[in-house]
């Protein structure tokens, strides 16, 4: 398995590229979560960091305290390692039988209410998987193929700071974009805080504390981008610099160097080739596993980006192997501030006519006022040429402004 996350040209979407080279979200139910903290240890060893470890009713036969006669196999332990910057579990104590545990540097979060949903022996257990389901797919119903979340379900199984699941689950997934730094506990006073599942062996963001378990070896065949993230402003235009805040971990020598890279992409993906460089810098190896901090700087022009709204991300290279890391915030570039002018004129007595002068280039907000109190925006555009028209059914009783946003 770890082999193949390691090897280029497993999926072949993706010529010469290896799986590992993204960030990682592993998840397993039961003896599966078991396997997946095993993998993420050995991954580890390797040098890779696992950006997101999710665990169901973890139950590792003959291990962490259970006790599973007649089976002799004795599973890998559930462990939360340190080269694993977020881990949620999720985990039932209703089935006698079938149950999980929680899981040392983890947010966890025992459910005490599963009715319905799978049913006979077992059904507990696998209402875990169910319940996270239904923090993806937010319909209702919804279905795993196998077992249905019904309205009874979503008023049931989450809790009134889980908002029926929006606010639960797969929102701390990077694609849920959710605050895996937060401070709230969804299952209330006294149980787990979101910020407890992230990595504090180092300072990530979330302070310090010994919530990880500590690798046996790693070998430093990789390096690695932990987080990678822009800080305000995020509306800039050309001639204007800003900076790449990161972490990052190479377990080498520090006379040896990785290379860093910073791209513009008009998506999700490093591979299409759609993607602008915009800044290269190198860095030491971390011979002591402590994370660098490094910040990045950039500056925009014409051949570097173009108008619009992009994704940021950066790759780090050494020894043959590189990694990716999108930023949370996206960047919106524009070619200037300079405030444009608005004209009006009536287009028939039912209409107005709005004219902005501007620059190619910009985005521009209109608004309307009744009062120049309260302000509604009506049209959003990016100009291509200077000069934008937009006809609005509305009397010339109102006010008019536009803005560069």
């Amino acid at each position: 398995m770890i082999p193949t996350l390691l090897q280029p040209g497993f999926i072949s979407q993706f010529p010469g590229h290896a799986l590992a080279e993204l960030p990682l979200h592993l998840v397993g139910h039961s003896r599966g979560g078991s396997l997946i903290c095993e993998m993420s240890r050995l991954l580890g060893t390797n040098g890779v960091w696992v950006d997101h470890l999710t665990t169901f009713d973890p139950h590792p036969l003959n291990n962490d305290g259970f006790a599973d006669f007649p089976f002799t196999v004795v599973d890998a332990p559930a462990h939360t390692y340190e080269n694993v910057l977020f881990h949620d579990n999720y985990f039932q104590k209703i089935d006698s039988l079938f149950f999980g545990e929680a899981v040392a540097g983890a947010y966890t979060r025992q459910l005490k209410n599963l009715d319905g949903g799978y049913s006979g022996i077992g059904g507990a257990h696998s209402d875990v998987h169910l319940w996270y389901h239904g923090t993806i797919d937010l319909q209702t119903p919804t279905s795993d193929t196998v077992s249905t979340i019904t309205s009874t379900e979503r008023a049931a199984w989450w809790n009134g700071n889980e908002n029926f699941g929006v606010s639960a689950g797969f929102l701390y997934s990077r694609i849920g974009g959710g605050d895996r730094l937060g401070t709230n506990q969804p299952a209330g006073v006294g149980t787990s805080h979101i910020r407890d599942g992230y990595n504090q062996r180092w300072d990530l963001g979330a302070g310090n504390d010994t919530n990880r378990t500590i690798l046996s070896t790693n070998r430093g065949t990789w390096p690695n981008l932990i987080t990678a993230g822009l800080p305000a402003p995020r509306v800039m235009v050309y001639g204007q610099s800003n900076a790449l805040k990161l972490f990052y971990q190479w377990v080498q020598p520090a006379a040896s160097n990785a290379r860093v890279d910073l791209f513009l992409d008009e998506d999700f993906s490093p591979f299409n080739g759609n993607e602008r460089h915009l800044q290269s810098m190198f860095v030491p190896g971390t011979p002591t596993g402590l994370p660098g901090n490094p910040v990045l700087p950039f500056t925009l022009d014409v051949a570097n980006s173009s108008p619009g709204v992009h994704s940021v991300f950066a790759r780090i290279t050494a020894n043959g192997k590189t990694r990716y890391f999108y930023a949370p915030q996206t960047l919106t570039v524009m070619s200037s501030f300079a405030p444009p002018t608005v004209t009006l004129a009536n287009a028939d007595p039912a209409q107005v006519q709005i004219g902005v002068d501007g620059i190619a280039g910009q985005r521009i907000v209109l608004e309307r006022s009744a009062n120049l109190l309260n302000w509604q925006p009506i049209a959003t555009n990016w100009l291509n040429q200077a000069r934008w028209t937009y006809i609005d059914p509305a009397s010339l009783q109102n006010f008019y402004r536009a803005a560069v946003r």
